[in-house]
């Protein structure tokens, strides 16, 4: 049976649809798959760019640790602490924070964690 609209047969012009139909559903499958695996990239590249400046914080937060410790103990000016009567115990205070400062960096240096 002809049909007057289509100038083919109703099973080639309907079965080359469906073939059409497959072939563009292929390529989305295949675009879905590409996005999939670029989101993942992102994802992974945020999460590294995140870790790497928490470990900077990090960082800096473990060495200023001591050093407010230092800090603090000496800022209360108690009359019986170690070097509370010295007229250089404010740069012996501050050789010991830079020591502390620089051994910690050295430290985190040969753990390779900077």
């Amino acid at each position: 049976m002809a049909w007057p609209i289509l100038k083919e047969e109703p099973e080639v012009y309907f079965g080359d649809l469906a073939g059409h139909s497959r072939k563009i559903w292929d390529e989305l499958d295949d675009y879905k798959e590409m996005i999939e695996g670029l989101n993942d990239t992102n994802n992974t590249m945020t999460s590294f760019g995140t870790n790497q400046v928490i470990r900077a914080l990090t960082i800096i937060s473990t060495i200023m640790l001591p050093l407010t410790l230092i800090a603090s103990v000496f800022g209360m000016h108690l009359e019986h602490l170690p070097l509370s009567q010295s007229r250089d115990s404010f740069l012996v205070v501050m050789i010991i924070m830079a020591v502390i400062m620089v051994s910690m960096l050295a430290l985190f240096k040969i753990k390779r964690w900077i």
